[in-house]
């Protein structure tokens, strides 16, 4: 079960999300469900008291923050094109 509400990109503390090999086993950062070794994970570096540190995130996760992120730019585009049509 996911903690909290799906994060954005475009919040001032995320600095976007890498891909990378799982090099030992672990859980989501979000959804705390298992991810083996060798597994294709998310990173999501975030910045926080000036250093950057990752979280390690199911690739289910990882969609649902892209898609989050995708909802607010749709959003901003919106208020854009209502802005210059007025």
């Amino acid at each position: 079960m996911p903690r909290g509400k799906v994060p954005s990109l475009l919040s001032a503390n995320n600095c976007g999300v890498a891909y990378d090999t799982a090099v030992r086993a672990g859980k989501c950062a979000r959804c705390s469900v298992f991810i083996a070794a060798t597994a294709k994970i998310g990173l999501l570096r975030y910045q926080k008291a000036g250093f950057t540190n990752q979280k390690r995130l199911c690739l289910d996760c990882v969609e649902a923050i892209i898609t989050r992120t995708q909802d607010d730019l749709d959003q901003i585009k919106t208020g854009l094109e209502a802005a210059r049509s007025n």
